[in-house]
């Protein structure tokens, strides 16, 4: 998508979408003709409070960035009989990089506990950008999966 395909309504649109990935941390590193070109590759989704932005078992090879709002992740039990919050996922966290590098089916659920907007990119996607543009989106993508190891470590060692 450019921006001169919107027309007026559509480019004033276009740049409130570049300004809320701006506002973002996940994005904080990315100059402002970067974040234009991301919209080529990916998409921003608006999902309502209670509506799943992912089920678990589905097939999808997609990274969520999560622009406003916040959403639950959930898995169901192994008896498959009752579903637990497993963590919250709010403004500028990403969720779905074990998908967007093995693939395979989803491992739990996401469901929006507010209104959200969500940054969408798919595997495909993510392979077709310029290198450049790839390379920063990997490094976040990394940032973030460190992130989350060093909390999910922390976690542990306070509970042993």
């Amino acid at each position: 998508m450019n921006n001169q395909n919107y027309g007026n309504k559509g480019a004033e649109q276009h740049q409130k979408w570049i300004a809320l990935l701006s506002g973002v941390d996940f994005f904080s590193t990315f100059e402002t003709a970067d974040l234009d070109k991301l919209f080529d590759f990916g998409e921003v989704k608006r999902y309502a409070t209670n509506e799943y932005l992912i089920m678990e078992n589905a097939k999808n090879t997609s990274i969520f960035v999560i622009l406003t709002g916040k959403a639950n992740v959930i898995k169901s039990a192994p008896s498959g009989a009752s579903k637990g919050k497993i963590s919250v996922v709010g403004m500028g966290e990403c969720f779905g990089e074990m998908a967007l590098w093995l693939g395979g089916v989803r491992t739990a659920s996401v469901i929006a506990t507010q209104d959200c907007y969500v940054y969408i990119l798919s595997r495909e996607e993510l392979e077709k950008m310029e290198l450049p543009l790839q390379c920063k989106m990997l490094k976040r993508i990394a940032y973030a999966m460190a992130l989350k190891i060093k909390e999910h470590a922390d976690r542990l060692a306070t509970t042993a």
